[in-house]
């Protein structure tokens, strides 16, 4: 039941070029009064421009959004950078310029700013705007989980542990996804759950997992339900019980995980802490099945036509 943390891969957009004391003649739009934008105030018009960006009390207009980014990035703001960059790196209302995105991510990331050195660690892994270089990708996820950046521990932890491009190290993979967790990367908390379990490069101890599947389910996450679930289910790492897991199936299942609705209509179909109930079973594989679970449309099959399900 590991997942895998995507490295984030964003694009850019070309920079709208504005000499700073041309921008600053315009000062700020009439529908915005209170935001002005001027040389000896940068950050009014990085401020501006996320109005524009979102359509905050002015019209939408990521152009002007995308030229004020890039008056704030000429002064030293590494925000402005940044934001610029994940525009051009989207393509959302500008050009994709990949190039682009990388070197404004790359000023974000020498001022400190940790989502941009994640970023460019994606781009340096998959060689998108820049010549690919694992080492690079992996200096620079290390730079973004040093500063703070959950997602950068969680990339660089789960391609330490699969050794992809390098050495496979799960007890280093442990040890960030643990910062990541704390950090309150879904992924890392379900990871390092698994880990726990498994005795995957730390000491075996499901009932140290808990926890991070508790996390993890609170923070939305179905899979952690399922996981925790299962837990309380099979008693391994707490006490067997029923009621735990069928609520938490039904949380894991409500959560989009389609495992924790075969779980549910497994235990509804045999009457197993709960009362029996065919019907409800149905619904529940059906979920599965159109949420592609191989398991739930064999479940549904063998309901609906009594044919037998295949081996899993």
């Amino acid at each position: 039941m590991v997942t895998l943390s995507r490295s984030c891969v964003v694009a850019l957009i070309a920079l709208s070029t504005c000499a700073l004391s041309a921008c600053a003649r315009k000062k700020t739009d009439s529908a915005a009064p209170e935001l002005v934008c001027t040389p000896d105030d940068a950050s009014g018009c990085e401020r501006l421009a996320r109005r524009y960006l979102t359509g905050e009390k002015v019209g939408r207009d990521v152009a002007k959004a995308a030229e004020l980014f890039g008056v704030g990035c000429a002064a030293g703001l590494a925000a402005s950078c940044y934001d610029l960059g994940v525009l051009h790196a989207s393509g959302e209302g500008l050009p994709m310029d990949l190039k682009k995105a990388a070197g404004l991510y790359e000023r974000a990331c020498e001022r400190g700013l940790a989502e941009a050195c994640t970023n460019l660690g994606g781009f340096y892994r998959e060689g998108k705007g820049v010549t690919k270089d694992v080492a690079k990708a992996v200096d620079l996820y290390m730079r973004g989980c040093d500063l703070g950046n959950a997602l950068g521990c969680s990339n660089l932890a789960t391609w330490t542990d699969l050794g992809t491009d390098f050495g496979s190290d799960p007890v280093k993979a442990a040890k960030l996804h643990e910062r990541a967790c704390k950090g309150n990367n879904i992924e890392s908390c379900i990871n390092l759950g698994v880990m726990r379990v498994t005795g995957r490069g730390v000491t075996k101890d499901p009932a140290a997992a808990i926890p991070l599947f508790e996390k993890a389910c609170d923070l939305g996450a179905g899979e952690a339900c399922y996981n925790l679930a299962l837990i309380h289910y099979n008693g391994d790492g707490a006490p067997r019980d029923l009621d735990k897991a069928h609520s938490l199936f039904a949380k894991g299942c409500d959560g989009g995980d389609p495992e924790a609705c075969v779980a549910l209509g497994a235990m509804i179909a045999a009457g197993e802490g709960v009362p029996k109930d065919e019907a409800k079973a149905r619904v529940l594989f059906r979920k599965a099945c159109q949420r592609g679970n191989v398991r739930g449309c064999e479940h549904l099959e063998r309901r609906l036509t009594g044919a037998p399900s295949r081996a899993h």
